[in-house]
């Protein structure tokens, strides 16, 4: 999938819960600043013959995925 397209949708369309272990809603405001979401992805490429491994490239963070949200991480935030 094409970063360019799915990290917009993503940031419109994604949303996240937690819960407790009971199953009772947590509001996410109250979770404080150790809490964060981030969408991370990398490429994979087929490999030319069947007898070969695909070729996988470094993980990229696409923190705009989450920006704006709670527990969004910012630019440069996260590093692997």
């Amino acid at each position: 999938m094409d970063p360019e397209t799915i990290i917009p949708f993503l940031n419109q369309h994604l949303n996240y819960r937690a819960r407790d272990s009971t199953g009772t809603v947590i509001p996410l405001e109250t979770l404080g600043p150790s809490f964060t979401v981030f969408v991370v992805g990398r490429t994979v490429l087929e490999p030319a013959r069947g007898d070969q491994f695909p070729v996988v490239g470094g993980w990229v963070v696409y923190s705009e995925a989450t920006e704006g949200k709670i527990g969004g991480v910012g630019e440069g935030a996260i590093t692997f």
